[in-house]
């Protein structure tokens, strides 16, 4: 996992001068090129950015070499259209790394792109490199727009077709939900909806499964199934 600071001080980005410090749990927090006796300073927000695992930066290198790395590209233009190419860059330490290049040749790490485009090439990459086998993706929306849920049940739907992969997608987004029935609703046996319920605490958990044309008539009526 990568991360970064970016500091504001009255409305205005603050260039690094040296490596800020930071002590806690006291809340202390020494801003870059600040006289830390004077005055506060107040973090108001971190973000974590999810890095690239080892392990699809290796399969990654496999679809590179067997052509497919285009067609992923593509895939990834429907959250990031600017995007151009996508390559494995050794960094001094020994590390691999991805390296993007965006269409005003801009380049930059992946996962500086934001944790949306890391999540859809992790689960873009499992897809293509499970043959024949199952991939699992928990919380498949986060860090997407739902504008995008359904180009990506789309390419979900077309890759596990052409290479036999069943695909479990968790999710507590009826938005997500909705795409999924839109992608497959020519073919609506070919996607299952599992929603888990508890009634209450003293009953047991059970699944409730629906597809198919009864699928398609409980969202024509409003019901809810996550």
């Amino acid at each position: 996992t990568a991360g970064f600071l970016h500091f504001w001080l009255d409305g205005r980005k603050l260039e690094p001068q040296g490596g800020p410090t930071m002590q806690t749990p006291g809340g202390l927090v020494q801003l870059p090129g600040r006289d830390t006796t004077r005055g506060k300073g107040v973090l108001m927000s971190a973000i974590s950015i999810l890095g690239v695992a080892d392990d699809t930066i290796k399969e990654f290198g496999k679809l590179v070499v067997s052509g497919g790395k285009r067609e992923l590209i593509e895939d990834l233009r429907i959250i990031l259209p600017r995007i151009r190419d996508v390559e494995v860059v050794v960094a001094e330490s020994g590390s691999h790394y991805l390296l993007a290049t965006t269409a005003g040749g801009a380049r930059l790490p992946l996962q500086a792109l934001g944790g949306g485009i890391v999540r859809l090439f992790h689960a873009l990459v499992a897809i293509r490199t499970a043959k024949a086998g199952a991939v699992f993706l928990d919380e498949v929306e986060i860090g997407l727009h739902y504008s995008a849920l359904s180009e990506l049940w789309k390419r979900i739907r077309r890759l596990g077709a052409a290479l036999d992969v069943q695909v479990y997608a968790g999710t507590h987004s009826m938005e997500c939900v909705d795409a999924a029935i839109r992608a497959f609703r020519d073919e609506p046996d070919d996607l299952a909806v599992h929603t888990l319920c508890s009634p209450t605490k003293t009953r047991p958990l059970r699944v409730v499964t629906e597809r198919g044309e009864e699928l398609l008539a409980m969202r024509e009526y409003g019901f809810e199934l996550r």
